[in-house]
């Protein structure tokens, strides 16, 4: 008996539970045709989003290398204080950032203790030229002196030998050979003694003539200190660093400031490794590629012409890449000072038959979401060739055909879109840039209509209370705009 009672409730419970399914399936089923049945605004339309488009157009590109680097001086020249002393005269142009044309005066230290050191040496000269004269004069005499003695001897030598003869044949005593022979001995020393005076004379001379040549040389130094106490431009130029000022007192070598060539300046700046292997040639060699300096100022941009030149010595300590140099097409009244911080573009050589898109187009898996001829959107697989800013060289891709400018994470293939193009853009822009104002077309209902409206509207239970609200507070307006009237008509039209 236990088990029967068992038995029936559990049969009960089976067959309250399969009423219960078959009630809940005829509830669904019913709600299911109710709905269908049921017109609603929009109906079960594929959801789509508006998404700017551009068009793929072939053509010619110039990449460019972007860095930025600083203005230097490629010819300069430091005025240094040849001769110390008291700065007398400064040119008015000798001031900082002034510009200065060759061979001007720049500055003039006082000459006074120069020209005392060249009038000095210019009176020894005037000494040595006198003892040379006197020289010359003396190594005459001694040479008719050294004549007449060398005469003397001869005679005195014949005498000599006369005497010896006649002493052999006992016609003079032995003492007249003597006296002859003491005569002979004194006209050679005589002889003697005039040559070693001559050769001192020429050797004096000889001494006084390289003395000359050393007042020469005083001469000119002192000369040349009289002239570097007046300082000429020796080009076109801007002073900077200037600290000299009249009257004061410098020292030999003390710097009084510097001359820059406008026409020599040049720009250093650095490039990573793979923008430095654009800029060489298969031999490793630089390639003089042309580039703009560009000088950023309030309201403009001042851009120099340059070249790529060389590439530095050495690379510093914790810098990656390598430091080049180009030099610079510039005038004597450049605005370019040293020290500025400037763009630097270097300008590539041409690729052909290539595709520039923006860089918002392409995804990390180089692929682009191109628009089908059913407004649906495909990937399509790119190569790119360059990075340019924002915006990239492609390959791979089909002139005339349109892509999604910007890809967003709800983008995706077989997604259908309303295209934005550009002319669509340029109809809802003015000329200045700004959105034009639309103004709305209005048009008048009669009570029958209107009340049409306002009654499919409330009657929909999938419209939002919001969306409901400024539906039904246009339409109580006296004119109710003409696009939400046809937007209405096409909504109920499609169900």
């Amino acid at each position: 008996m236990k088990y029967l009672n068992k038995g029936l409730i559990g049969l009960f419970l089976l067959f309250l539970t399969i009423i219960s399914v078959l009630v809940s399936f005829a509830i669904l089923r019913s709600v299911y045709k109710e709905n269908a049945n049921k017109e609603t605004f929009g109906g079960n339309q594929e959801r789509s989003y508006a998404v700017p488009v551009g068009v793929f157009e072939e053509s010619n590109f110039f990449p460019e290398i972007q860095s930025f680097g600083e203005i230097e001086s490629g010819n300069s020249l430091e005025f240094r204080a040849l001769t110390g002393g008291t700065v007398q005269f400064v040119s008015d142009n000798f001031r900082d950032g002034a510009l200065v044309m060759k061979g001007e005066l720049l500055y003039k230290i006082d000459p006074i203790d120069a020209q005392n050191d060249l009038y000095m040496a210019q009176v020894g000269f005037k000494e040595i030229l006198a003892e040379k004269e006197s020289a010359e004069a003396s190594i005459k005499l001694l040479e008719k002196e050294l004549i007449f003695t060398e005469k003397q001897l001869q005679i005195r030598l014949e005498n000599f030998n006369r005497q010896v003869e006649l002493s052999k044949n006992e016609i003079v005593t032995q003492s007249s050979v003597e006296n002859a022979e003491l005569n002979l001995a004194i006209s050679e020393q005589a002889v003697l003694s005039r040559k070693s005076a001559l050769s001192q004379a020429r050797t004096k001379l000889t001494l006084l003539e390289i003395a000359i040549e050393k007042h020469n040389l005083e001469i000119q130094k002192a000369e040349r200190k009289v002239r570097d106490t007046e300082f000429y431009s020796p080009f076109d130029g801007i002073i900077s660093k200037v600290s000299a000022i009249p009257g004061r007192l410098v020292n030999v070598g003390e710097r009084l400031g510097v001359l820059i060539d406008p026409l020599a300046l040049e720009v250093s700046f650095q490039l990573s490794n793979e923008d430095f292997n654009k800029i060489v040639d298969e031999n490793l060699e630089i390639i003089g590629l042309p580039l703009f300096v560009g000088l950023e100022l309030k309201d403009r941009e001042v851009l120099i012409k340059g070249e790529i030149s060389r590439m530095a010595s050495e690379v510093m300590d914790g810098a990656a890449g390598k430091k080049i140099y180009a030099s610079l097409e510039t005038l004597p009244n450049t605005i370019l000072r040293p020290g500025d911080f400037v763009k630097v573009t270097i300008k590539e050589k041409e690729i052909n038959s290539v595709f520039v898109v923006p860089a918002s187009s392409v995804d990390p898996e180089n692929k682009i979401l191109i628009l089908t001829d059913d407004g649906r959107l495909k990937e399509l697989e790119i190569e790119i060739l360059r990075r340019q800013g924002n915006s990239l060289v492609i390959k791979n891709a089909t002139s005339g055909v349109e892509y999604v400018v910007r890809r967003t994470p709800q983008l995706g293939p077989d997604l259908k879109i309303d295209p934005i193009r550009r002319e669509d853009i340029e109809k809802a822009v003015d000329s200045t840039g700004k959105i034009r104002e639309i103004k709305e077309e209005l048009i008048e209902l009669n009570d029958e209509k209107r009340q049409f409206y306002i009654q499919k509207i409330k009657e929909n239970k999938w419209m939002p209370d919001s969306a409901k609200e400024r539906l039904l507070g246009a339409l109580s307006q006296d004119k109710v705009p003409k696009k939400l009237i046809e937007r209405l008509d096409n909504r109920m039209n499609r169900n």
